[in-house]
């Protein structure tokens, strides 16, 4: 499940479960498709690192 908020042209929040990819690029791409829309550099960074904190934060759930 993805919720993206794109005003404008622009990417203003998101709120995901990140569904297993076999790389970050992989998952970008999907949900790039998904939005119909390409993102620039900086949000596309932002982007990466919530989903690396999403990763790691189920990863210590999994193994609390």
């Amino acid at each position: 499940m993805i919720d993206v908020k794109v005003i404008d042209g622009k990417l203003y929040s998101y709120n995901m479960l990140v569904a297993e990819e076999k790389d970050n690029d992989a998952l970008m791409d999907r949900i790039c498709c998904m939005l119909k829309y390409d993102m620039n550099n900086y949000q596309r960074e932002i982007l990466l690192r919530a989903i690396e904190e999403i990763k790691i934060i189920k990863k210590n759930t999994k193994s609390a």
